[in-house]
């Protein structure tokens, strides 16, 4: 039995990579390794998930900073950890990194990875496999029957799959910088709130920062921390909850781009979910982000 099952297993992460991954903003990981590793100096880098991919219009920070951007998000169930560790990759002397988490990365062990992390390690950057402890493997391993599976049926090859211009989550769907641009020019969904953060605070993940801040010392790089852009609604919901991490953030001394409470957005400046803006809210976030780097570079 053990015999058959490592077989199944060794077969689905031998085989081809499927239309549907294939097809989906996780293919856009390749595209921001190349950019993290080519986009010349003086160089601003933003590490997070998809509120930044979704959130920012990088043309606007590298006209008024003068500062070549890269836009690394592509999604928040890659887990914070991963992220951090596969931009240590590419650091260069005098690069400025934002981290710019979702606030589910602080609670729960989200940061070890979700799902869309399997995908990521077995078939779009292989080359990353290195990066995970075993903590993250651990995790990984409740989404491992669905990955398998989702390996070896034939309809994951076949299915017919929307990428053209307008899917936001395909891998067209970003600019040179590394931005979701394409629901700029759509209109928005409604969007209801997410509801509270629930469970336990994720201490290691604060040990995690520290330790990415300490390499970008030793690198002649330079850490800053922003809050993400939410919904009004969705805050509400879980204003404790974010108060603690903000806390933390400052407990250990790290060097903070405005506050949560300064990066909240009514519905009428939300694209389709509580962390996805519009073009307006793109807009908003993106000049807020420029003002407090201009505080913070001065």
């Amino acid at each position: 039995m053990l015999i058959w099952v490592a077989g199944m297993i060794a077969l689905a992460l031998h085989t081809p990579t499927t239309t549907l991954v294939k097809n989906s903003l996780l293919m856009a990981q390749i595209q921001k390794d190349s950019l993290m590793k080519n986009t010349p100096s003086p160089r601003i880098i933003f590490v997070g998930g998809s509120s930044i991919s979704f959130g920012l219009d990088s043309k606007m920070i590298k006209d008024s900073l003068h500062l070549n951007p890269v836009n690394t998000g592509v999604e928040a169930t890659l887990g914070l950890k991963y992220m951090l560790r596969n931009a240590l990759r590419y650091i260069k002397p005098g690069d400025i990194i934002v981290v710019c988490a979702e606030y589910n990365q602080f609670y729960n062990k989200f940061m070890d990875g979700q799902y869309e992390l399997l995908p990521i390690i077995f078939e779009v950057s292989p080359d990353t496999k290195n990066l995970l402890d075993a903590r993250q493997y651990c995790s990984l391993l409740t989404y491992a029957p669905s990955y398998i599976a989702s390996k070896l049926n034939p309809l994951s090859y076949w299915v017919r799959f929307d990428n053209n211009a307008t899917n936001v989550y395909g891998n067209k769907a970003f600019n040179a910088y590394g931005d979701v641009y394409l629901h700029w020019t759509q209109p928005s969904e409604q969007v209801s709130p997410y509801g509270a953060i629930t469970g336990n605070l994720d201490k290691d993940t604060f040990t995690e920062l520290r330790q990415f801040e300490a390499e970008l010392k030793q690198r002649n790089a330079r850490l800053l921390i922003s809050f993400p852009p939410y919904q009004q609604r969705a805050y509400d919901n879980s204003p404790n909850q974010i108060a603690l991490i903000a806390q933390k953030l400052k407990d250990n001394h790290f060097e903070l781009l405005g506050s949560p409470q300064s990066y909240l957005f009514p519905d009428s400046m939300l694209f389709n979910t509580s962390y996805h803006l519009n073009r307006q809210g793109v807009t908003r976030w993106t000049n807020q982000t420029i003002s407090n780097l201009k505080k913070a570079l001065r």
